[in-house]
């Protein structure tokens, strides 16, 4: 293995809260109520793309979503919690063995949260979905992370904590995918794919719902 790639939300952190707090932010600047702007991010996949259900057009979507971030970073709750507890010194472990990349469908806000708590040094990689111009689960994300990698993608290991946007699709461009559980979920797909995982890491401090290996995370 020459590189391992991880997911941002439910791997480094526990984002479920800061994405509550983005949706709110996000319909405030649109104008539109917060239940329709989070049934349209769960129809669009991601809050980028729910912004730009909103704008009118490229034009009106880059400096919707230069404001966005910029009420991201300012607001704690939005910006997101610290990392795990045992994050730093898995983060220390695998960097020392292989590469690591920040594989992520993320805001514009990943890398000052980085280097908020000290993570960048970590990795020789950040691919953030604001940045590259694709989103999990698009084949073009995936096939994108393995050039710039330059490595084989069966050399490569994907680690998520959703089957759907992070494992199924990185197995199809011929990657190695570990899940990380924790907390439950749902997981669409598992039964198709838990078969294939090299691993599934499971949050000793939570219950464990299954899968064929628990490992601390």
């Amino acid at each position: 293995m020459d590189w391992v790639c991880l997911d941002f939300g439910g791997v480094l952190c526990d984002d479920r809260a800061a994405r509550g707090a983005m949706i709110a932010l996000a319909a405030s600047l649109v104008g539109a109520p917060i239940v329709e702007v989070r049934a349209v991010r769960r129809e669009k996949g991601s809050i980028l793309a729910a912004l730009e259900h909103y704008a009118d057009g490229a034009e009106g979507f880059d400096p919707l979503q230069r404001r966005f971030e910029e009420l991201v970073v300012e607001s704690p709750a939005a910006f997101g919690p610290p990392p795990y507890d045992d994050v730093p010194a898995a983060l220390g472990r695998l960097s020392a063995r292989f590469r690591l990349a920040l594989a992520s469908n993320t805001v514009g806000t990943t890398r000052p949260w980085l280097e908020k708590h000290g993570l960048t040094g970590f990795f020789s990689l950040l691919y953030l979905s604001n940045e590259v111009g694709f989103r999990k689960p698009q084949p073009e994300f995936f096939a994108g992370l393995i050039a710039a990698c330059g490595a084989e993608a069966g050399r490569m290991l994907m680690v998520g904590d959703r089957t759907d946007t992070d494992l199924a699709p990185a197995l199809s461009a011929g990657m190695r995918a570990a899940l990380v559980r924790r907390y439950p979920k749902p997981l669409p797909g598992y039964a198709v794919i838990s078969s294939r995982l090299l691993a599934e890491v499971a949050d000793q401090r939570r219950p464990h719902t299954g899968g064929k290996r628990r490992r601390q995370v």
